[in-house]
């Protein structure tokens, strides 16, 4: 989020993250799904510089109402284990 200066930490700042992990883990599991990770990539990058900008410089961007839905969900889903619906 600082490169970006976005007012709050919103999934696109998220999948960013991941998907610019030197490791490359992020990316060779979508690319396992059969999904362009570079694709994935740059559209979230895309999608992260429209986000709006925080207006401080001091200012800390904070997790978002979406963000937090979208962890709460995953962690509801790993909690469920294999196979089973949330």
């Amino acid at each position: 989020t600082r490169d970006y200066q976005v007012a709050l930490f919103e999934p696109e700042a998220l999948a960013t993250a991941l998907l610019g992990l030197p490791d490359g883990s992020a990316a060779r599991l979508l690319r396992t799904m059969g999904v362009d990770a570079t694709a994935a990539h740059r559209a979230a990058e895309g999608a992260l510089a429209r986000l709006p900008k925080a207006e401080l410089s001091g200012e800390v961007a904070v997790a978002s109402t979406h963000l937090r839905s979208a962890l709460a969900e995953a962690e509801a889903e790993a909690s469920a284990g294999p196979g089973e619906a949330v």
